[in-house]
C-alpha cells in the first residue's frame, strides 16, 4: 500500500503542466516533475536529471518565495505571489505554496510555479499597440477638425484657404485610410495563424507580378528595378494574395527608403534556392542608406520607425504585417544592413 501512494502522488505531480514539487521535511525535495526539474536547473544553474532529496535553498535562491514559505509554515494556508527572474532579460513568475497536513504535527508543501513572461510581454504589446493606434489615428483627426472649425469660422469666405485646407484634409484622411487598412490586414491575418495555407503556389508567378507592377513606379522614381529569378520550379505552400502583400510592402519599403540622391538607384529582386535545393529564398536588396544595426531587431515591431525613414509617410504596420505574414507561412525572414551601403531583406520558405 505505501508504494502505491507514492506511485499515485507521481502520477499526480507528473500529470501537472506547470513546474510543481512537494517539499517534504526538512526542507527536502519529495516529488517533482520534468518542468520543475528543468525550472530548477535554471535557478541553479546546474544541469541534473533529477532534485529529489535536495536541499531547496540550495537550489533557489529567490528571497521572495523564501518569505512566502515561511508565511504558509506559520499560517498554515496556502498563499500565492510573484517575483522576477533575471534570465538573459526578465522573466516573470507566479508561484503558489499550499501546506498538506501529513499528520497532526507534520506537513508537507506544495509547491507550484507558472511563467508569466509571455503574457505579459503580450500584454505590453497589446497596450502599446492601442495607446499607438489611437495617437495615429488622433492626429489626423484633430488635424481635420481644426481645418472644418476654420473653413467654418475665419475661412468661411475664402476661396484660397479652401483650396489649401481641403488638400491637406484629403491628405490626412488619406493617412487614416491607409493606418485602418493595414490595421484591418494585420487583424485578419493573426486571426488566421493557426490555418496553415494549403494551396501549392509559385513564387516565379508571385515575384514576376509584382515586378511588372513596380517596374512603372521604379521608373517614375529613378530607379532599375532588377528581377533574378534562377529557379526554374519554385513551388510552396502558401496564400497568393498574402505573399503579393508580403512582396508589395517590402518593395514600398525598398523604394521609399533604399534610396540614395544619386543619378541611378538600383534595387533587386532575386529568388534563389539553398545548396540542399529544399529551401526557397526570396530577396529584396537596395544599396541605400542602409540602417543602424541597433534598430534591426526591432524593424518588425508595429509603429516603430528608423530615424530616418519619419520623415517619409508611412503607418509602420507595413514590416509587422510581413513578419506575420512570413510566420503564417512558416518563413524564416531575416534582416541584414551596413550604413551607407544598403539593406538585404531575405525570406527563406520550405520547397514542395
Amino acid at each position: 500500500m505505501p508504494h502505491q501512494a507514492e506511485l499515485d502522488i507521481d502520477k499526480i505531480i507528473d500529470a501537472q503542466i506547470f513546474p510543481t514539487l512537494i517539499l517534504g521535511q526538512n526542507d527536502l525535495v519529495g516529488y517533482h516533475n520534468q518542468p520543475m526539474i528543468d525550472l530548477l536547473n535554471n535557478f541553479s544553474s546546474q544541469n541534473h536529471a533529477s532534485h529529489i532529496g535536495a536541499d531547496i535553498w540550495r537550489l533557489i535562491h529567490i528571497p521572495e518565495i523564501a518569505e512566502v514559505f515561511e508565511q504558509v509554515k506559520q499560517s498554515k494556508q496556502a498563499t500565492q505571489s510573484k517575483f522576477e527572474y533575471f534570465d538573459n532579460g526578465v522573466r516573470h513568475f507566479r508561484f503558489s505554496i499550499s501546506p498538506i497536513s501529513v499528520d497532526d504535527k507534520s506537513y508537507n508543501y506544495w509547491f507550484s510555479f507558472r511563467d508569466l513572461t509571455q503574457e505579459i510581454v503580450l500584454e505590453r504589446m497589446r497596450a502599446d499597440f492601442i495607446a499607438n493606434a489611437s495617437h495615429e489615428l488622433r492626429t489626423p483627426l484633430a488635424s481635420i477638425a481644426g481645418f472644418i472649425e476654420t473653413l467654418q469660422g475665419p475661412a468661411k469666405d475664402d476661396i484660397a484657404s479652401h483650396h489649401k485646407f481641403l488638400n491637406i484634409m484629403q491628405e490626412q484622411s488619406g493617412r487614416m485610410t491607409r493606418l485602418i487598412d493595414d490595421l484591418l490586414s494585420l487583424s485578419k491575418i493573426e486571426l488566421n495563424q493557426h490555418m496553415k495555407p494549403t494551396d501549392m503556389v509559385n513564387l516565379n508567378d508571385i515575384i514576376e507580378h509584382c515586378f511588372h507592377t513596380f517596374e512603372p513606379l521604379a521608373k517614375a522614381q529613378k530607379v532599375v528595378l532588377k528581377l533574378e529569378n534562377k529557379l526554374e520550379k519554385a513551388h510552396i505552400y502558401g496564400d497568393r494574395d498574402q505573399l503579393i502583400q508580403l512582396l508589395t510592402n517590402l518593395l514600398n519599403n525598398a523604394l521609399k527608403y533604399g534610396m540614395k540622391n544619386q543619378a541611378e538607384n538600383e534595387i533587386i529582386l532575386r529568388l534563389t534556392e539553398n545548396d540542399a535545393a529544399d529551401k526557397i529564398i526570396l530577396s529584396i536588396i537596395d544599396f541605400g542608406d542602409g540602417i543602424e544595426e541597433e534598430d534591426l531587431p526591432r524593424l518588425t515591431e508595429r509603429f516603430y520607425r528608423v530615424k530616418h525613414s519619419q520623415k517619409v509617410r508611412g503607418t509602420g504596420l507595413g514590416l509587422a504585417i510581413v513578419k506575420h505574414i512570413a510566420q503564417h507561412h512558416d518563413a524564416v525572414l531575416n534582416f541584414e544592413s551596413q550604413v551607407n551601403e544598403g539593406t538585404q531583406v531575405f525570406l527563406t520558405f520550405d520547397k514542395i
